[in-house]
């Protein structure tokens, strides 16, 4: 019995090469995934996110809080006219927080959608956040924060219009 190989092209050894790193990173990427506990489209997305597009004024919806993200890798986090500065570390899709003189820090899981970032805490300290909302900043040429009266100002007035809100989330507690 006679058995007939045929010679490849270079053109099929290249498909056949290509198909094989291809299978090669999705088995890796299937087996990181599930190392990570993460589905697939998570562990995609740490690959691609664009630190750069992180870079700049991004500010809280009631002009209460703000970020600027500065490419030497500082930062800077407003509360009011309150600044705190510090370091930043991007890993994948987690941003890591660190002010300067201080020992702790706060790991936030990010997003970015055209001129939107999302924050969400995961990490502070070592400890697992018990409230993982959503914070949602806009990407702004300049900040124009409230100061804190302002801001009291407007929680005052929220209050006095949602009276009913009010004593529900206290009834909550």
């Amino acid at each position: 019995m006679k058995i007939n190989i045929k010679k490849l092209s270079k053109k099929q050894l290249i498909i056949l090469a290509v198909v094989a790193v291809f299978v090669i990173v999705l088995i890796a990427w299937g087996t990181l995934s599930i190392v990570k506990n993460e589905d697939p489209i998570t562990a995609i997305g740490e690959l691609v996110t664009d630190q750069d597009a992180l870079l700049g004024n991004w500010q809280g919806e009631k002009a209460i809080n703000a970020y600027v993200f500065y490419e030497d890798g500082s930062y800077e986090s407003y509360i009011s006219t309150f600044a705190i500065d510090g370091k930043y570390t991007v890993e994948g899709s987690k941003i890591t927080l660190r002010a300067n003189g201080a020992d702790g820090y706060v790991t936030y899981k990010y997003k970015i959608r055209g001129d939107k970032l999302t924050l969400t805490l995961v990490d502070s300290n070592g400890m697992e956040p018990k409230d993982e909302e959503d914070h949602e900043f806009t990407k702004v040429d300049e900040l124009h924060l409230k100061t804190l009266t302002e801001a009291l100002q407007d929680f005052a007035e929220e209050i006095q219009q949602n009276p009913d809100e009010t004593e529900a989330s206290d009834e909550g507690q």
